[in-house]
């Protein structure tokens, strides 16, 4: 009896095609076993039936190679080993799918949809969630979820267009197809806002903001600008100052030699009041300053 059974179950582990139609066996992937140029795993299948039929000295466990079988086309997983397997024949070979065990049963409510990945060490550590609610718990809008512990989340499109999320680097780049970069830095503390070669960059340490490129705007768009000139700058209003000094009191000077020599011509003598001569200086010495813009157009 026992020699019967074991001939009937060596022959449809080792030929699925010899066996009775419909067998199915229960095992679990080996790990390292995973052969993606294939899509076959190595199963460790054990029989507690068949274990209480043979003799003691025979070991009922068995390893069998087996096809993946993946619940849709394009949608693939790299077993990492230890995932619990079900063995079923398919045109003449055995096919595995995957259980759910202990460690990777779902608590997706109703009507979602999770994808977690195990890293080597089986460890999750990123997950893709297609939830009930968008924005607000519970509105019904749904909602993508993508993330978890992993070190990168990274979104692009055909066009190449992309967003990483980088914990390694601690960034967050977003990158336009036309080469329009915004990065925010948590190393630097800086946040930048590149085109081509003209910049933008807010640094928090410095406590800075920096325009970097060949002509610079401030107060307005660069075409709604004044008509291009240089800057004001206190130098020149220094230059200035100094200059409406000397010819002031150059001035007040000639004004006192004139009053001087018209008095002492005058016939009979003249007397001029000091409120008179206060006021001539006065007059002499309020020079008109032009105010400067708020607005200054650069040009290189």
């Amino acid at each position: 009896m026992s020699e019967s059974l074991l001939s009937i179950v060596s022959a449809q582990r080792n030929d699925p095609g010899s066996g009775a139609p419909g067998a199915v066996l229960e095992g679990v992937v080996m790990a390292g076993s995973w052969n993606p140029a294939e899509g076959t795993v190595q199963v460790l299948v054990g029989d507690t039936a068949l274990a209480a039929a043979l003799p003691d000295s025979y070991d009922s466990a068995m390893v069998v190679t087996a096809t993946i079988q993946t619940p849709q086309i394009g949608d693939q997983y790299g077993p990492v080993g230890g995932e619990r397997a079900i063995l079923h024949e398919a045109q003449g070979s055995w096919v595995a799918t995957f259980e759910h065990g202990p460690d990777d049963t779902p608590n997706a409510p109703s009507g979602e949809r999770w994808i977690v990945h195990r890293n080597a060490s089986g460890v999750a550590d990123a997950y893709l969630k297609l939830t009930n609610s968008g924005p607000t718990n519970g509105d019904g809008l749904g909602g993508t979820l993508v993330g978890g512990n992993g070190a990168l989340t990274a979104a692009t499109t055909k066009s190449g267009h992309s967003v990483a999320l980088n914990d390694t680097a601690r960034t967050i780049t977003t990158t336009t197809a036309g080469g329009l970069k915004g990065l925010l830095d948590d190393v630097t503390q800086q946040i930048s806002h590149i085109a081509g070669s003209a910049s933008t960059v807010i640094d928090g340490v410095a406590n800075t903001i920096s325009h970097i490129a060949g002509t610079v705007g401030v107060g307005d768009t660069f075409t709604s600008q004044p008509a291009t000139q240089a800057p004001i700058a206190n130098g020149d209003l220094s230059t200035f100052e100094n200059s409406l000094h000397t010819q002031r009191l150059s001035d007040l000077e000639n004004l006192a030699t004139a009053v001087s020599e018209g008095l002492a011509q005058a016939s009979p003598a003249v007397t001029l009041p000091a409120a008179t001569i206060i006021g001539l200086i006065a007059s002499l010495a309020h020079i008109s300053v032009p105010s400067g813009s708020g607005t200054v157009r650069v040009t290189p």
